[in-house]
């Protein structure tokens, strides 16, 4: 068995005996206890050291760990089996009520399992149930934990019986914004936020997810703890109207500017090989990923910012990007000469993209391009950093410029519209919409999800003309322009319009 393949990292037996103490603190009292991926039996061993349980049941895939599990707790039931083909039923039966599932599962991801050639993994399944192109781009990719955790809080929802488990803290919250999309009786549901890197040597935000079914009250309300020895929370989270709330002091200030916008924010454009379609600006010309200096005709290569430049102020381009097509789909055999021969020469480099998107598509086709990768003036983010620094983005030398796929951009016709709408994105209205949506320990805490939910129509409404008056005195060549599209916006705010006709 691959440990990689099946997330083998054991919880160290410290960590086990700080995640027991939170037991003590659970009302009402659990008489049993289920771990469904015991190991070798450390969180076991250290909840039934702190706590009496009439009684207990593990769960291990592996069997030389089951018997480990098993030899070093002799009054607990020990079998070797899968999660995946288990009954919970049979897991759960003749536990006496309230149960306590404790949990410290796989925090490996289904991409990451296909990768290694691994086939553990549970049914196909998309969690969130995407279509299109977000299913095939990453976004149906899920941690193994969510497939075993999702049925077991199921399992609890509507009773007495708790759930508890060392998780990612990004998987925690999709636990609780699936509980609430499917109206499960949970409650008193927190997160205590541990140090991966010194628990697992895991570069990942983690913590210790608590949720308590509930027969009577549900409250999607859940309180975030700095550690697991904090005696208050730090902050509180929860689901509104479908959407997993990170700040709601922020979202109470910003709420009435969220919903979902009739201005649609797009993505840079996805190639999955920078060493070729990312040229950078050199002295003499142009130069690949991979040391080569390329000269190529001009029609295809557009002046490009990434996230690094966006998330630092800089509207002035470094590199250029070889864009093969102009729209999804468009074929790619009549490219300038020397721009295919360059692509053919490089042809199994590009063949080897691993994303299923490029499948029965041009050869060298990219992805995230339309007419809108092309309008002249932008207002562009990028996804990755830390912080809401947004920029009006110009044209380079009469060309549009381009993004990477980790940068997200509102298309303009020209430089009034760009201004008017950087104007909105930096009130202090759009701030705290935007911050109440949130998480900034994610990866890429600015998604064009959270973007395209800001309605800036009705912050242009909110804040009548002050911010017309205002950029009108400061672009006079711009007035009659910027006046137009705040004049639009308006109507947005004001008129009953179907959204992203």
């Amino acid at each position: 068995m691959s440990r990689l393949e099946f997330g083998d990292y054991q919880t160290p037996a410290q960590l086990a005996t700080r995640v027991a103490k939170l037991i003590g603190s659970l009302r009402p009292v659990p008489k049993s206890i289920l771990e469904p991926t015991c190991g070798v039996g450390n969180l076991l061993f250290a909840a039934l050291e702190a706590h009496s349980f009439e009684v207990a049941r593990g769960l291990e895939l592996n069997p030389s760990y089951a018997q480990t599990a098993q030899e070093r707790l002799p009054h607990a039931e020990i079998t070797q089996g899968d999660f995946f083909v288990q009954k919970l039923d049979n897991l759960f039966s003749s536990l006496p009520e309230p149960r306590l599932v404790l949990a410290n599962p796989p925090w490996v991801t289904s991409a990451s399992i296909g990768a290694s050639g691994g086939t553990n993994l549970p049914n196909k399944q998309n969690l969130e149930q995407l279509g299109g192109m977000a299913a095939r781009t990453g976004k149906s990719n899920f941690d193994l934990s969510e497939a075993m955790l999702l049925p077991l809080l199921e399992q609890i929802e509507g009773t007495q019986d708790t759930l508890m488990a060392i998780i990612k803290t990004t998987v925690a919250r999709k636990l609780l914004k699936y509980a609430a999309l499917h109206d499960w009786k949970i409650h008193q549901s927190a997160i205590y936020q541990i140090n991966a890197k010194l628990d697992f040597g895991a570069a990942v935000d983690a913590c210790v997810f608590v949720c308590q079914g509930s027969r009577f009250q549900t409250s999607y309300d859940c309180a975030v703890y700095a550690s697991l020895e904090s005696p208050m929370p730090s902050q509180t989270i929860t689901v509104q109207n479908n959407t997993l709330i990170a700040d709601c002091a922020a979202y109470q200030d910003g709420r009435a500017f969220l919903g979902k916008s009739h201005l649609e924010w797009r993505s840079g454009i996805k190639h999955d090989c920078s060493s070729l379609m990312e040229l950078k600006i050199t002295a003499l010309q142009l130069e690949n990923g991979l040391g080569q200096m390329v000269n190529l005709e001009p029609d295809c290569l557009y002046p490009m910012l990434k996230s690094s430049d966006l998330g630092n102020a800089r509207t002035q381009p470094r590199a250029m990007m070889l864009v093969s097509q102009t729209f999804i789909g468009e074929p790619t055999t009549y490219l300038p000469p020397k721009t295919l021969a360059y692509l053919q020469q490089h042809r199994t480099k590009l063949a080897a993209r691993g994303s299923s998107i490029y499948l029965k598509q041009p050869e060298f086709a990219i992805f995230g391009v339309g007419a809108y990768s092309f309008s002249p003036w932008k207002v562009a983010i990028s996804g990755l950093y830390k912080h809401l620094e947004f920029n009006v983005v110009a044209p380079h030398h009469s060309k549009p410029m381009v993004f990477d796929d980790t940068c997200y951009f509102l298309p303009c016709q020209n430089e009034a519209e760009a201004r008017l709408y950087y104007a909105l994105l930096t009130t202090p209205e759009a701030q705290n919409a935007l911050h109440a949506l949130i998480f900034w320990d994610e990866k890429r805490p600015i998604t064009k999800g959270r973007l395209n939910q800001l309605e800036l129509a009705k912050i242009a409404l909110h804040t009548r003309q002050n911010i017309l008056l205002a950029l009108q005195k400061t672009y006079p060549a711009l007035a009659v322009q910027i006046q137009k599209h705040w004049f639009a916006l308006e109507q947005h705010a004001t008129a009953d319009v179907p959204l992203f006709a």
